[in-house]
């Protein structure tokens, strides 16, 4: 048996579909997907039509391509269009439309724009390449963000001169803090990322339950997971109790990745930023 399948029987969604439904409290609910991936993931199994009358999954902010501003991607296409830069990016990140018009547009007529699968290709091109300058166009949550300190810092060790980043990554807490805080989004509760999470930990999320009386409960990606975290958030709201818990425990611990957090940290500096939408 697959690792995952207890977490994709057919038998266990009802058992946890069932168990939602028991314990829902009535009346109109929301409850938050953070992540972007778990919107496609409740999207693909259905999972919305599963829900009992009156409860709602609401999409988050939690995809890191859609929420780059505009400016960023201006930027970008304005760089690629001087002689001898260099615009390594994500795949996803070509047909995100700037102003007028998106850097696949920008290869097409010529500007030097390459795809990577991991920022560490790019020291690879600078060392090989040093008559160009190489701008790499930084985005992603606290998942990836590790990943490219990681790789700033081995920019320095390697004495590179001619890599530059261009930063639009995000946070998460802060982000739900200023949905929570807006007062303009009506959210009974979180449903919060597994990836995220097993970078930043499951305790992590207190802050936001602290200070806003609001359940938070991390899920993983299969649709068990998704269910069983929001049995517990339709538990706590029923119990009129908010708190931390953690629902994907195969792989979020409370404290996260510490060296991961270390690396971000020593790298990145927390500022006021601009998101799309």
């Amino acid at each position: 048996m697959h690792k995952q399948e207890p977490f994709r029987n057919k038998n266990n969604v009802k058992a946890v579909t069932e168990k939602i439904k028991r314990l829902y409290p009535g009346g109109s609910r929301k409850l938050m997907e953070v992540c972007g991936t778990h919107t496609m993931a409740i999207a693909r199994y259905g999972l919305r039509d599963l829900m009992p009358d009156g409860l709602k999954l609401i999409s988050g902010p939690g995809c890191p391509v859609c929420v780059t501003p505009v400016s960023i991607i201006n930027a970008a296409m304005a760089i690629s269009e001087i002689p001898g830069n260099v615009i390594v990016t994500f795949g996803d990140m070509l047909r995100v439309p700037g102003s007028e018009k998106t850097l696949e547009v920008c290869k097409a007529e010529g500007a030097d724009v390459r795809v990577l699968y991991s920022v560490f290709d790019m020291l690879e091109m600078a060392k090989k390449e040093k008559d160009k300058n190489f701008i790499f166009i930084s985005v992603g949550f606290e998942t990836t963000t590790p990943g490219i300190a990681l790789s700033v810092l081995e920019a320095g060790n390697r004495e590179l001169s001619n890599i530059f980043y261009l930063v639009a990554n995000r946070l998460v807490i802060p982000a739900m803090d200023a949905l929570c805080g807006s007062g303009e989004t009506e959210i009974d509760g979180f449903i919060c990322p597994g990836h995220v999470s097993v970078v930043i930990g499951y305790g992590a999320y207190r802050v936001i339950a602290d200070k806003y009386g609001l359940p938070c409960v991390v899920a993983g990606f299969e649709p068990v997971d998704i269910l069983l975290a929001i049995s517990e958030l339709v538990e706590r709201v029923s119990n009129k109790t908010a708190g931390v818990a953690n629902a994907y425990g195969r792989v979020v611990t409370e404290k996260g990745n510490v060296n991961a957090m270390e690396a971000m940290n020593r790298v990145f500096k927390p500022v006021t930023a601009e998101w799309r939408g």
